[in-house]
């Protein structure tokens, strides 16, 4: 569509592969919807902040609140990757740790040391990772399935939000800010000490790691989430 020369894409509107020119363009952060300005900023002081924090973690679903505790400290998107509250959860199936950053955040279900962080095959074929540029809190599930020793070089962008990379007879830098939580259920519920102690050791071989985690939650008597659960419910969530 042509406003005074200029093209606007409208909603439906599809290039010639069929893509959603809005769509795309939105998820390419080339576009952005400017936010307007507050008639009455007054209005701020009416809300019930306390209420609106809680609903942003759990809805309408019942959650053990020692897991929502631990996830309103994931609502913000990270600033200074020294404060960053890094988390491990390690919980039971079922207690709605994935589901709060498929909602409030960003979730990967599998990640390996190369895409996360990033390579290069060359100096022309260089390949920043996911994490480089984010901000968002991400969240990594199913850790006791994944890559062994996917921390193997977060240590410094989880201290600084800075790693360096050679790689591909090539030197790079990629930046994160973004808080990490490493999800996973436990191995051995009869052995809850070794079952913690495998994970960690699958994340890391880098016993200085530890520092960077604010929040660590384990336990097997974790309430699983219950509720309306539907599409419609989860979607509205996300609203």
């Amino acid at each position: 569509m042509l406003q005074h020369g200029v093209f606007v894409p409208k909603e439906g509107d599809k290039d010639e592969q069929g893509f959603n020119l809005v769509e795309e363009l939105a998820k390419s952060n080339l576009c952005l919807q400017p936010i307007p300005k507050l008639r009455d900023p007054l209005l701020l002081e009416k809300i019930d902040w306390k209420l609106y924090v809680q609903l942003q973690v759990q809805w309408e679903f019942e959650k053990d609140q020692r897991l929502v505790l631990v996830q309103k400290a994931h609502l913000l998107k990270g600033h200074d990757p020294r404060l960053n509250p890094h988390s491990i959860q390690v919980t039971i199936p079922g207690t709605g740790k994935t589901s709060h950053y498929a909602t409030n955040a960003e979730v990967y279900d599998k990640v390996t040391k190369n895409s996360f962080l990033g390579f290069a095959k060359s100096p022309e074929e260089v390949y920043p990772g996911t994490l480089n540029g984010s901000y968002l809190p991400i969240a990594i599930d199913q850790i006791e399935s994944g890559e062994w020793g996917i921390m193997g070089y977060l240590f410094n962008i989880m201290e600084s939000g800075k790693a360096r990379i050679s790689s591909g007879s090539v030197d790079f830098t990629v930046t994160s800010t973004s808080p990490l939580a490493f999800l996973a259920n436990p191995e051995d519920t009869d052995n809850p000490e070794k079952s913690f102690g495998s994970l960690l050791k699958h994340l890391t071989e880098n016993p200085a790691a530890g520092r960077r985690f604010g929040t660590i939650v384990y336990g097997l008597d974790y309430t699983q989430f219950k509720g309306r659960s539907s599409h419609f419910s989860m979607e509205e969530w996300r609203r």
